[in-house]
């Protein structure tokens, strides 16, 4: 398995589209979806940014191993709209999961509710 953390769900995603060998992707408060990147951080618009943008979109398109994202729904650093826009854009068809902790921000999955976050794990590891 491959995991990332927070913008370490980029590092996650590239070696999950490029390296052979994986058989599943954990993204936890995942700050996956660099479109929203280029929007947030006020990036200004240009060919270079949508070339940037539409590569990362490619390469999710190019995952097709099993992928469980992890998000609080209280997470204010990185919202969980990021969540939904990163699974939407990983393989169709594929086993994309999800897990929304209520109350949870974007340190605080296992504090909330860890045995919600380890038995999302637990699943996704039984099924690879």
């Amino acid at each position: 398995l491959v995991m990332g953390r927070s913008l370490g769900a980029n590092p996650a995603l590239e070696v999950a589209a490029t390296v052979p060998g994986y058989r599943g992707l954990i993204l936890e408060s995942g700050a996956g979806n660099v479109g929203r990147w280029v929007t947030r951080f006020g990036m200004q618009q240009s060919e270079e940014t949508e070339r940037f943008v539409a590569a990362h979109e490619a390469k999710l398109g190019r995952i097709t191993m099993p992928a469980l994202l992890i998000h609080g729904l209280a997470d204010d650093l990185v919202p969980v709209d990021n969540a939904v826009a990163t699974a939407s854009m990983l393989t169709a068809g594929q086993d994309v999961r999800t897990e929304f902790i209520e109350g949870a921000g974007h340190n605080d999955l296992l504090y909330v509710d860890a045995a919600r976050y380890m038995t999302a794990i637990a699943d996704l590891v039984e099924s690879v």
